[in-house]
């Protein structure tokens, strides 16, 4: 019985020996040589005079798609959907409501005097009724301010749009220098 005990542990300690060094190996980093850009540029010949460089409108577009572009893009959009708002202002100034009942209403009275005893007097009907009714509120400033708040709006659209074509002429300027 000991020497299976001895054996199973011999096994396993060698079987853990091998795993251990496998490891060592895949750890072990690979050496390579430092190689330089001037190494690059010596081993190439480049014939700077042949190289074709993209035309302009291709740069010009590419610089379309940039994100600062993309940003004042939407930025423009959400004037323009301000605008459409503010053009629908006039909309709160008109309100509508209706209501509608049904139901029986009680009306109990009691009479007296010297010469007549208590006389009760109970009296109930069905009723139904119903109201339509609509409104116009119309709030001076706002009323006086409606044209003022799209011109305000159709500025900041206009602002908007600069603000994109003046970083879309920056673009264009870096790419060239």
């Amino acid at each position: 019985m000991d020497k299976v005990c001895l054996f199973v542990i011999c096994m396993y300690c060698s079987i853990h020996h091998l795993s251990a060094q496998q490891e060592e190996q895949q750890t072990q980093p690979v050496q390579q040589s430092l190689v330089t850009q001037d190494d690059i540029l010596g081993n190439m010949n480049v014939d700077y005079a042949k190289i074709k460089l993209p035309p302009l409108s291709v740069l010009y577009e590419n610089a379309r798609s940039t994100p600062s572009l993309q940003i004042l893009e939407k930025e423009k959009l959400l004037q323009k959907k301000l605008l459409s708002k503010e053009k629908r202002n006039w909309l709160g100034f008109i309100q509508a409501g209706g209501s509608a009942s049904y139901g029986i209403a009680d009306n109990v009275a009691s009479n007296t005097d010297v010469n007549t005893p208590l006389i009760y007097r109970y009296v109930g009907t069905e009723q139904t009724s119903w109201n339509v009714g609509g409104g116009i509120s119309i709030p001076f400033e706002k009323l006086f301010d409606l044209r003022g708040g799209i011109k305000r709006q159709r500025i900041q659209v206009d602002i908007a749009e600069l603000r994109k074509q003046e970083a879309y002429e920056t673009l264009k300027r870096s790419s060239i220098n």
